[in-house]
């Protein structure tokens, strides 16, 4: 759970800028959990008890910090955002429409 707020935070930033990379400083950022891992090994797991509020705070600083950057960048991603729609809508809406249609003519028949 310590992993996914940096995850989430660097696959927003990967979404919408082309050369994204991995530095130093996000790299960094992932250590942290990788200390976590390895604390609570170390202490037999008496150490879950305070960590699980300590990384769910963690986990929701990520998303606000997520939903920041999209806010401040909405302007720059509003043509990614068409192209997302229309993605959502050839592979998810579509192909339910398609079962939903082939589900209700099997028990027609059946």
């Amino acid at each position: 759970m310590v992993f996914i707020g940096p995850l989430l935070y660097f696959s927003t930033r990967s979404l919408f800028e082309s050369h994204y990379k991995l530095t130093v400083k996000e790299y960094f950022q992932l250590g942290a959990g990788l200390f976590v891992v390895a604390f609570d090994l170390s202490t037999n797991h008496r150490f879950l008890n305070f960590a699980y509020y300590v990384i769910t705070l963690h986990l929701i600083v990520y998303i606000v910090i997520s939903a920041a950057y999209l806010f401040i960048n909405k302007s720059n991603f509003r043509g990614e955002d068409l192209k997302i729609r229309w993605m959502i809508w050839t592979n998810v809406v579509t192909p339910r429409m398609a079962a939903n249609k082939f589900d209700q003519e099997s028990a027609r028949a059946g």
